[in-house]
């Protein structure tokens, strides 16, 4: 078994390149992921509690995991906006999918 890997920080990054690549974090996300509509999304509910936790914690409000399709994203506002949050690149970002 491979000994656990420890974070220190959570590091919250904003990458402009589009309109739909907003925010995302820089700590890997390893957990089981499905695609559903073209959105990388959390597989279990658990796993996605936990980010909501962290997501919560850096962007300062309310994120819950929310059942999307065949998977689970992440809801919340951030900066006044509703947002839907999946997983690209083993990063956090917001997805253009609806809840």
């Amino acid at each position: 078994m491979r000994p656990a890997r420890r974070i220190s920080a959570t590091t919250l990054f904003i990458h402009s390149t589009s309109h739909i690549i907003m925010t995302i974090f820089a700590v890997p996300v390893f957990d089981a992921t499905v695609i559903f509509e073209g959105n990388e999304l959390f597989k279990g509910k658990g796993s996605a509690d936990q980010w909501a936790q962290r997501l919560a914690a850096e962007v300062g409000g309310e994120v819950v995991a929310r059942k999307i399709g065949t998977g689970w994203g992440l809801c919340g506002k951030s900066d006044g906006v509703d947002c839907v949050w999946g997983i690209y690149g083993q990063r956090l970002m917001r997805v253009s999918a609806t809840a």
